[in-house]
């Protein structure tokens, strides 16, 4: 008989997804990468690539092998079937099953003691806990604002190239290289790409952006996104009545893939008198579904 002892655990995101498969001693026995899981930008979608991902997995250890599964899943709280996803995963894999939002996840994995967790990747948040109670601010989504976040960085440079268009001046280099970045022949298109195109391929644009920082208007448009973000830092902090001396852990696809806009970030904190901030991995997130379970034990 198959003793049941690893925990399958995903963090599922508005780009891509992470699963990773931890024994008894919370080592990383296997791990498999996937397509984007955000149930409010695509729930069917997001829910076929996480079955996608499941199946890898039990490919890899059986699922007979497995304690438990912990999907740490954006956008998951606004998908109204995770009551018949929870029921279908449990009976095709005959494990226990734990269905939490990302952002939960992060916490499990990074917030065990007081103090605070930011995060701007494709979307932006920042989350406290202090004396057992949890707050955040931001993580509003990429249309009711998501500062400090790829996707809003992106929109914000897509918003004045249109007013250059639409004033009739000639499009910089820059605006030309974007439009060629996503694929499509005129301005026009911009449209389409928004509106009906996937959320990451809108915030993949801020890393093309990165190329050229040289000009002022794109090396601003990180700053002043840096410091916005950093401003939710100071409404967190204000709201969980702590002092400047909390200690401030950061993280995201854009804080690591952009020099300009961590720095811009970390001095704006310091500015403000903030003194320990730490850089910590995305790639740890799913050691958060191995402190879930074992919470749940």
């Amino acid at each position: 008989m198959n003793e049941k002892r690893y925990v399958v655990v995903i963090d599922g995101g508005g780009t891509k997804s992470q699963l990773d498969i931890y024994n008894e001693s919370m080592e990383v026995e296997c791990s498999i990468k996937g397509l984007f899981a955000n149930f409010s930008v695509d729930a069917s979608t997001s829910r076929t690539h996480l079955e996608q991902l499941l199946d890898q997995a039990n490919l890899k250890i059986p699922s007979v092998m497995w304690k438990r599964v912990v999907l740490g899943v954006s956008g998951i709280q606004t998908y109204p079937s995770i009551d018949s996803l929870k029921q279908q995963l449990t009976e095709t894999y005959s494990t226990s099953i734990s269905i939490i939002t990302d952002l939960e996840l992060a916490k499990y994995a990074y917030l065990h003691e007081d103090g605070l967790l930011v995060i701007a990747g494709t979307g932006s948040v920042a989350i406290g806990k202090r004396l057992g109670q949890t707050l955040s601010v931001g993580g509003w989504g990429h249309i009711l604002g998501d500062e400090g976040s790829a996707y809003s960085l992106s929109i914000r440079y897509l918003k004045q190239l249109i007013q250059r268009y639409d004033a009739g001046l000639k499009l910089t280099q820059t605006d030309t290289d974007i439009i060629q970045f996503l694929g499509i022949s005129d301005v026009q298109s911009l449209k389409q790409v928004v509106y009906s195109g996937s959320k990451d391929r809108v915030a993949a644009i801020s890393k093309k952006l990165s190329e050229h920082l040289i000009h002022e208007e794109v090396k601003n448009i990180f700053i002043d996104e840096a410091r916005s973000f950093a401003n939710q830092v100071n409404h967190l902090v204000r709201r969980l009545g702590f002092d400047r001396q909390v200690p401030v852990k950061f993280m995201g696809s854009l804080l690591e893939s952009s020099v300009l806009f961590k720095d811009s970030f970390v001095e704006a904190l310091m500015q403000e008198g903030y003194s320990v901030i730490e850089n910590i991995s995305s790639t740890q997130v799913t050691i958060g579904g191995y402190y879930l379970d074992k919470e749940l034990m």
